[in-house]
Formats: structure tokens, C-alpha cells, sequence
């Protein structure tokens, strides 16, 4: 069964993308994967019309329709997939989806590691610190060095552009097949219609080629996050997971020649479906997000694949989620910025538990009458950012707040003023008090002890807050600070 190509087009993310792929990708035959089939016309149906332009064998293009022709050709280059039961990759993509969930989380693991290894160490902290540049050049030869076509790079498929990577993991040709031909060998250029070829080695075969492919693109990956520059991350990782889905996929095929027996017939496993699953997952778990998915009916231009790659995309993420931060978090962690990770337990208890449970009660408050001597004493005693004040030590409503370095000056002030009462032998003069000599800001958010966790956890990420006072009825009861908010595991 072929599938016609969807003709819904997001223009705008493929410009975004600039990522033309190309659509003389072969579609997936029989087992030895030799059949050939005729392309898509504008239409949608196959046949030979000959205002199509050429296209070479074994070819399943999608070609633009009649109404976008002025529209740039590349807009239209997809990789055509072909997938014979859906409900046989469906099934089967929860393997994959698991390898790639436990990839991911090993490789954020690394990443984390190392990137807190570069800013530990001696050398490469000063390198960071006085010679960025020269320290992006020294990454950026290593890495070029160890993917030079002629040494390690035969093994790694390193002629191809990230283009043509992406299109060759998505070739729906079985390599495992194709390869038993004894008289293969690699060209001297790229062959853009068997892209294939570059994954070939007669020594190591398709297997070796892409187990040496993820082992090194594994932790060059993690190096190259290192570079204090702008740099494309998402298509690396992108094309990693699609790798690590096409290894998959073939090693399925290779222990399933005759293909897998479902709903009374034997459906043969195309390996290019493996490979849209793994790119979606392995990319969605690491960034801890699902539209990756999206992304990946929009490259392809058909949903046929919906089920299997958004099984693919969940499974990932639960498995990322429940063990490592995202890419992006742990980043934030390990450059010591601001950061409230999200709510472990998402259990429905956790809604139960109410800011009174978790806030701490043991504050300094200073009424708006304290004198030289209690402001001396809160100061030397804590080191609270900022103070509330309050109308009095009874009733402690909460009337504004003030910063500890108005509180310094207010202090150094009034030890000036008494300098000269000191040289006379007397006492100084502490009679002005908070309320007449320091600012009082207003408190424009405050908590209650009734509000949820999730609600002032919301609160404390969309307002980027780092301090808040909980008041019950006016009356100051508690402070909510993100240590808090951070440290409470429902």
C-alpha cells in the first residue's frame, strides 16, 4: 500500500528550517528492497505524466501542485516513508522509544558532567574566561579533525551534509538487504540517488557504521555544547535520534527477515519509520518537549506515522522527565542561575498540599517604630535580602517591606551622626526610628496559606519571584522563598 504525500505545508517552519530535503528517496519494496515505483504526479496518484520532471528508479517524489509552482522548488522536497501497518509500528515503537528515552537520559547526564567538568577545571576555565574565541577554534578542530572523510570519518557517513543525513536515515530501503549485494562499493563522490552507499563499509558493515556513528557523534555532541557561541543544537540531535532509530529499525529487520505477522498477514519492517520515531523521541526527550512530533509530519508532509511517533515522543519524555533535567535546565543548574525545577510528583495528592504546610514561619519582622538598636540587632543576626514591616509586634499587620541595604544605610547614617556624641563622652541618640528615616515599599503580591502548591509554583515561575510574604486576614504568617518551593517533594 502506498501512501499519498499530505499537502498541508507549514511554509513557514520549512523557511525557518531552510532544510531542503530531497525527493528522490527510494521507497521501500520488498524485502531485498529492488522494486521499483513511479512517482507521485501533482495530483496525488501515480503515473507517468510527462510535465513531471525526470526521476531516476526506485523514486517516490512528491512533487508541488500546479497552484505553488512559483514557489521555490526545495519548499516540496520531502522524504517519502512508506509504513505497510501502522498498527505493527505501533507496537513496536515502544522499543524504540525506550531505547531512545534511556539514551537521552545518559546523554543529559554526560552533558551536565562535562560542561560542569570545562567550568571547573583550570585550563579550560580561563580559556572560557580570557580566549573564547580561541577556545571555540580548538573545539571546532578536534571535532573537524576526527570527522575527516579519509581517517574515522569513513566510518561516519561524514561526506554527507546534515541534509543528507537526515534524507539518507530516512531512506526506506532495508540496508541490511541491500548490502548482501557482494559486488558494492563505496563511490569516489557522493552518489546523492544511493546516499546509502556512504553508510556502507565491507569491513564493519551497517551495523558497525552507525554503532561508530552514535558512539562518536555521543560525546562530540556533548563537546560541542562547551563552545561559548551561537551554535545549531536541535538538527544535531535531530539527526542523533534518527541514527539511533535507524539502528534499531534495522536490527529488527535483520532478525525479521519475512517481516512481522499481524492481523492475519505479514507486514515487513521498513527501517525509515524507526528512524522518523527515533529523531522525534530522542529530540523530544532531551528538550523535554512534544512538538518535535509536529516537526516530524511536517518533514515527511503525511501522518500516516502519527500514532507510532507520538507513542515514540510520550514514551521518551516520561522516561527523560522522570529521571534528568532538559538540555536547557540542566545548562541553568550547572551555570548556577536562577532556576525552580518543576513538581516531581504529579500525583493527584500534590494539589492537595497547601502553602501553609511547606512555608517557614520562623521570619524577622521589624514594626515601623523599631529603633537603632532592634534594626542593629535584625541586621547582625540575619541576612534576609529583605525585611517585612509591620505595625506593631502584636497585631503584625503587614504594612510594606524594606530592603537590608536601606536598613545598612540607615545604619551607617545614624553611626556618622553619633560620632561627635561619642568623642564627648556621651551617649548617641538613637530616638528616629524606621518609619521616619527608610522607604517602605508596598508589598504587591501576597500569598495565602490556603493557596496550593502548583499555584505558587506557577506563581514563583511566571513572575520569576524569589521572596514572598503569606499573610492570613492582613497578618504576616509566613514566607514562601524558592528554597522552599524547590526543596518540597509531595
Amino acid at each position: 500500500m502506498r501512501i499519498r504525500a499530505n499537502r498541508t505545508r507549514c511554509w513557514w517552519l520549512e523557511l525557518l528550517l531552510e532544510w531542503p530535503l530531497s525527493s528522490g528517496l527510494p521507497s521501500a519494496g520488498s524485502s531485498s528492497a529492488s522494486r521499483s515505483c513511479p512517482p507521485i504526479s501533482p495530483s496525488g496518484t501515480t503515473g507517468g505524466d510527462s510535465s513531471q520532471p525526470p526521476a531516476g528508479p526506485s523514486c517516490f517524489a512528491c512533487w508541488p501542485s500546479s497552484t505553488a509552482n512559483k514557489r521555490p522548488s526545495w519548499l516540496f522536497s520531502r522524504p517519502a516513508l512508506r509504513l505497510t501497518s501502522p498498527l505493527t509500528c505501533q507496537r513496536h515503537s515502544s522499543s524504540c522509544s525506550s531505547v531512545c528515552g534511556v539514551v537521552s537520559c545518559a546523554y543529559l547526564f554526560c552533558q551536565r558532567w562535562f560542561l560542569g567538568y570545562v567550568r571547573r577545571n583550570c585550563f579550560t576555565a580561563k580559556l572560557l574566561a580570557e580566549e573564547k574565541p580561541l577556545y571555540s577554534v580548538l573545539v571546532a578542530l578536534l571535532l573537524s579533525s576526527i570527522t575527516f572523510p579519509s581517517g574515522l570519518g569513513q566510518f561516519m557517513a561524514s561526506r554527507l551534509s546534515m541534509k543528507e543525513l537526515l534524507t539518507s536515515l530516512l531512506d526506506n530501503h532495508t540496508w541490511s538487504a541491500l548490502s548482501q549485494n557482494a559486488s558494492l562499493a563505496r563511490p569516489l563522490q557522493v552518489d546523492t540517488h544511493n546516499l546509502w552507499l556512504e553508510w556502507w563499509d565491507p569491513n564493519i558493515t551497517i551495523f558497525g557504521t552507525l554503532a561508530v556513528f552514535l558512539f562518536m557523534k555521543f560525546w562530540m555532541l556533548i563537546l560541542a555544547t562547551t563552545m561559548p557561541m551561537p551554535a545549531g543544537y536541535f538538527m544535531p540531535v535531530f539527526v542523533y535520534g534518527a541514527a539511533l532509530g535507524r539502528l534499531v529499525g534495522e536490527t529488527a529487520a535483520f532478525l525479521f527477515p519475512q517481516g512481522i505477522s499481524s492481523e492475519g498477514g505479514s507486514s515487513l519492517i521498513t527501517p525509515g519509520s524507526y528512524a522518523l520515531a527515533g529523531a522525534a523521541a530522542f529530540s523530544g526527550s532531551v528538550t523535554h518537549t512534544l512538538s518535535t512530533a509536529l516537526l516530524a509530519f511536517e518533514m515527511t508532509g503525511q501522518i500516516a506515522h502519527i500514532l507510532p511517533v507520538i507513542l515514540a515522543v510520550l514514551i521518551a519524555n516520561a522516561i527523560a522527565q522522570k529521571f534528568q533535567p532538559s538540555f536547557y535546565d540542566g545548562t541553568i543548574i550547572v551555570k548556577k542561575l536562577p532556576y525552580l525545577p518543576r513538581i516531581r510528583s504529579r500525583h493527584i495528592g500534590s494539589y492537595k498540599v497547601t502553602t501553609e504546610e511547606f512555608m517557614n514561619t520562623k521570619f524577622v519582622y521589624l514594626p515601623r517604630d523599631a529603633t537603632f538598636q532592634e534594626i542593629l540587632s535584625t541586621v547582625t543576626s540575619t541576612d534576609d535580602s529583605e525585611y517585612p514591616v509591620v505595625d506593631n509586634a502584636e497585631t503584625a499587620m503587614l504594612l510594606g517591606m524594606i530592603q537590608r541595604s536601606e536598613l545598612i544605610k540607615f545604619l551607617q547614617t545614624q553611626d556618622d551622626a553619633s560620632l561627635p556624641h561619642k568623642a564627648q563622652g556621651e551617649e548617641p541618640s538613637s530616638a528616629q526610628t524606621l518609619e521616619g528615616s527608610c522607604a517602605i515599599s508596598p508589598v504587591t503580591l501576597q500569598l495565602s496559606p490556603w493557596m496550593s502548591l502548583h499555584q505558587v509554583h506557577n506563581l514563583f515561575e511566571l513572575l520569576n519571584l524569589q521572596r514572598a510574604f503569606v499573610t492570613q486576614l492582613g497578618k504576616v504568617v509566613g514566607v514562601v522563598s524558592r528554597n522552599e518551593v524547590a526543596g518540597w517533594h509531595s
